[in-house]
């Protein structure tokens, strides 16, 4: 326990002045600005970012070679997130050299898991997994495998919601077939003062030796998700995930990919956010010929399983596969993977970026899968492995590089992102800035109509404004329906008391509205409707009549950043 959290926190306000300088202000207006974090009391090899977590409050970092008092010991360090303070340094308070504490980590509110997977036990290696409070810094429990024995690495994966914990132990079993271990911290089971015991072991139910069932975990909710990157399938180290219902034991699905190969590994990092779960494959090799180690992702929709035999039910297929536009051999896409209620986030560890394994992280729109962005430091240097861990809130990225050397020989350094979003949001009214369709976000326009009549063949008039409901400077560019020989239409752009015909541009899609940023009241485009005088139809000695002719003009506006995010509105006119 760290006995000097209390006076951290008492003086936290007066000691502010002397945040180091390497303690950069987050979240981060760009996407690869001065945006780096260390440790306060950085050393050589600490490995410092070799995990991380983060909340809406906090960040977590694992140091998993720190020394502490020994050698190898391993430190948990905690910052706030808005700020990048460091707030705390965890570390275990039975820690012996070699426990590597900080392995991994997992946070949920005020509660900080971390993985050990080297503490000893009663033997070697049984591994051992402890929880903190955040708040003070005290450590809660010590967790332990009922069944730990040697090698089994239990700690080597941890994940945590709310007080379901989940620790995957790989080596479990006699011929490392692994498992996983569920604690409830609201109904723990002690087995010794601070020490709790698993309310559930959790194993595959098609066992085979040396899957490695237990090298990734994720929780969320009553759902456990469960890694095996070395389970055979119908060849040799395939991989596979299962998902558990954590209150009873069942397995739920097996999940595996529909072009799996040898040596895929899938399993190797797993993710989950809601019904989603991001699954690697780091092995995958793509395109490429041979061992390439190119790297994929898959995502499985429990909401919309994709049930490849209908006589296994229980068995899926991804919804979607994630590869690098710019795949090559050898970079370890997948090598760490993370979802947020907003983005897919895909670590390449060995990236080159312009060197030699830099390491990069891919972002991906959770809902249409298209690649958003690559980021990468802009300090980066060779064998910095960046994208080793990574973790995301929002539109928030957090990613480590362990093998940074910052001053001295591999202290790590986690690194903090931003990705803004693009979304422009149209509505159509009878004046600008206002009337229906706002934050409708209907490409098809479905919800978004301005209707009107025209009276004795009279021009109507409707205005479509454009706003900018993303958190970044973007472009927007416009298209809609031409006329026909019963309707003209002109598109008119007013600005700074100047008007001017746009309409053949709008017509062919490539009116653009440049600079558009999200305080503006909007963008806003004028649409005048002019019936043909041929809707009045004469009858010989009869009243002349008009033809009721109906026109709709569809008014789409996409983002320049990323061209999928597209809002429309409707004009819809009619004669009578």
């Amino acid at each position: 326990m760290n006995q000097k959290l209390p006076l951290i926190l008492s003086l936290l306000a007066a000691w502010l002045v002397a945040i180091p300088a390497h303690l950069s202000a987050i979240p981060f207006t760009g996407r690869t600005p001065g945006n780096k974090l260390s440790a306060s009391d950085v050393a050589d090899n600490d490995k410092f970012a070799y995990s991380i977590a983060v909340t809406d409050r906090h960040l977590v970092v694992g140091s998993v070679v720190e020394d502490g008092a020994g050698s190898d010991r391993g430190a948990v360090y905690i910052y706030d997130r808005l700020s990048g303070i460091e707030i705390a340094k965890l570390t275990a308070s039975d820690g012996q050299d070699g426990d590597q504490l900080g392995h991994s980590v997992a946070v949920s509110g005020n509660l900080v898991v971390a993985g050990a997977r080297w503490e000893d036990g009663t033997g070697t290696d049984f591994g051992a997994a402890y929880v903190f409070d955040l708040e003070t810094g005290e450590q809660l429990y010590k967790l332990t495998a009922s069944d730990g024995a040697d090698a089994d690495n239990f700690g080597y994966a941890v994940a945590i919601d709310g007080n379901y914990v989940l620790i995957g132990a790989p080596g479990a079993g006699a011929t490392d077939r692994g498992a996983a271990y569920f604690f409830d911290l609201g109904d723990p089971l002690v087995a010794a003062p601070g020490t709790l015991e698993e309310n559930r072991k959790l194993e595959p139910s098609d066992q085979f030796d040396d899957v490695k069932h237990g090298r990734s975990v994720a929780v969320q909710g009553q759902h456990g998700v469960v890694g095996a990157n070395e389970a055979d399938g119908a060849g040799l180290d395939r991989g596979a995930a299962y998902v558990y219902d954590l209150d009873t034991g069942e397995e739920i699905y097996i999940l595996s990919s529909s072009d799996a190969q040898n040596d895929d590994a899938l399993g190797w990092s797993v993710a989950i956010q809601g019904e989603h779960i991001l699954v690697s494959a780091h092995g995958e090799d793509g395109s490429g010929v041979g061992n390439t180690l190119r790297g994929a992702a898959y995502l499985f929709d429990l909401s919309d399983p994709v049930i490849p035999d209908p006589l296994s039910p229980n068995r899926l297929h991804e919804n979607r596969k994630f590869t690098a536009s710019d795949a090559a051999d050898n970079v370890r896409y997948s090598w760490s993977v993370a979802l947020s209620d907003e983005l897919a986030v895909i670590g390449a560890v060995e990236e080159d970026a312009g060197g030699t394994d830099r390491g990069a992280v891919y972002i991906y729109d959770l809902g249409s899968g298209e690649e958003l962005a690559k980021l990468t430091a802009t300090d980066a240097q060779d064998i910095d492995k960046l994208g080793y861990c990574v973790a995301a809130i929002g539109r928030h990225v957090y990613a480590g590089a362990p093998e940074v050397n910052g001053t001295g020989v591999n202290q790590g350094a986690a690194y903090a992102f931003f990705v803004p979003a693009h979304q422009p949001d149209v509505f159509v009214g009878a004046t600008p800035f206002a009337g229906t369709g706002d934050n409708v976000y209907d490409a098809g326009g479905s919800g978004q109509t301005f209707a009107t009549t025209s009276i004795a063949l009279r021009p109507v008039k409707a205005w479509f404004t454009s706003q900018n409901d993303g958190d970044a400077v973007d472009t927007f560019r416009y298209s809609a329906n031409p006329g026909n020989r019963d309707f003209g239409v002109t598109y008119t752009r007013r600005a700074l008391g100047r008007t001017t015909n746009v309409s053949a541009a709008v017509i062919a899609g490539t009116h653009l509205e440049r600079n558009v940023t999200p305080l503006e009241a909007g963008r806003a485009l004028c649409v005048e409707v002019r019936p043909s005088p041929s809707l009045k139809k004469s009858r010989k000695g009869k009243k002349p009549v008009i033809l009721r002719k109906p026109f709709t003009s569809l008014l789409r506006c996409a983002s320049e950043t990323h061209p999928f995010r597209i809002d429309g509105a409707i004009f819809r006119v009619a004669t009578r």
